[in-house]
């Protein structure tokens, strides 16, 4: 999915963003089974980490 939407971003091609979108439609359940798995420390559940990260 953020292959699809650097390639996107890049060309500038709507249907490329299309598919993006698509397939964010399909994560939900992949989402949702990883936050269930617990950290072994006990601080909280695995899940997506979304950092910025500056382009120089």
């Amino acid at each position: 999915m953020l292959n699809q939407l650097q390639s996107a971003w890049e060309g500038g091609d709507p249907s490329l963003l299309s598919d993006a979108i698509t397939t964010m439609f399909s994560l939900p359940g992949t989402g949702e089974a990883l936050m269930e798995i617990p950290i072994p420390s006990g601080a909280g559940s695995y899940g997506p980490c979304f950092r910025l990260v500056p382009v120089p």
